[in-house]
């Protein structure tokens, strides 16, 4: 095995894409979310306190985590591109972010879903 072929820092620093669903059809759509690495420097104090805060609900001292949910996968989000509202493209801000997924929780599921599978961030094409 060469030493090489085990690094996955360049890879991870690109970010992964991530092709979404429509979530009332099920079927693929042209709107792609491109997401950080959960490993990155940006995204590793934002899981901490995630997992603590998911830790104080386990053991009710907390409410839900679904705000956190949100948080964390807008934070995940590097930024988008296909997405339109009355045929203008949507630019990403994190406000807009916040919005879409606040009203669409499944694809602030696929979000979740896809930032916690490493094998996304192992290859430039696009998965699900």
């Amino acid at each position: 095995m060469e030493l090489n072929e085990l690094a996955t820092r360049e890879k991870h620093e690109a970010g992964a894409e991530m092709q979404v669903v429509n979530p009332n059809t099920g079927e693929k759509t042209d709107f792609f979310i491109m997401l950080y690495v959960p490993d990155c420097d940006h995204m590793t104090a934002l899981q901490k306190d995630h997992e603590r805060h998911s830790m104080e609900v386990m053991f009710g001292n907390k409410e839900d985590t679904r705000e956190l949910d949100i948080e964390k996968a807008v934070a995940a989000i590097k930024s988008w591109h296909g997405l339109t509202e009355g045929g203008s493209e949507v630019k990403f801000t994190k406000r807009k972010a916040e919005k879409l997924l606040s009203e669409s929780p499944p694809i602030k599921k696929q979000i979740l879903n896809f930032f916690g599978n490493r094998v996304n961030f192992n290859s430039t094409a696009s998965k699900n």
